[in-house]
């Protein structure tokens, strides 16, 4: 599949998972919307920041961002894991770049895996 219908479905993949997560914090309580204030935001950055890269990414990264579950929660999670959730917009792109990386790493020793048990 062209690269530029990658991006363009996750970026539609991105901004669903986003329409889903407004959804669910528009059901909660007041207090608890705005207990969720930094995770809200921070979400909608992640959305942002990705929408911007997916122009630039290969179609192995585009395939498999647009394969993974979830993906703005793990994101979201993963940038809270590396940084406390205390740094700025700059250091979010770093830390998407990151997981992404990982991801890829962890897919190819997937792949190795069975490949091996394949020949065995």
């Amino acid at each position: 599949m062209e690269q530029k219908k990658l991006a363009a479905l996750l970026r539609t993949k991105i901004a669903e998972g986003m329409k889903q997560f407004r959804n669910r914090m528009i059901k909660e309580r007041p207090e608890i919307i705005y207990g969720s204030a930094y995770q809200i935001d921070t979400k909608l950055n992640l959305c942002e920041i990705l929408m911007e890269m997916s122009q630039k990414m290969t179609g192995d990264e585009l395939r498999m961002l647009l394969g993974f579950p979830n993906l703005l929660a793990f994101l979201y999670s993963e940038w809270v894991r590396r940084s406390g959730g205390t740094l700025g917009r700059e250091e979010l792109r770093g830390s998407i770049d990151e997981s992404i990386c990982s991801l890829q790493r962890q897919r190819v020793v997937m792949e190795n895996e069975l490949t091996e048990e394949g020949a065995a």
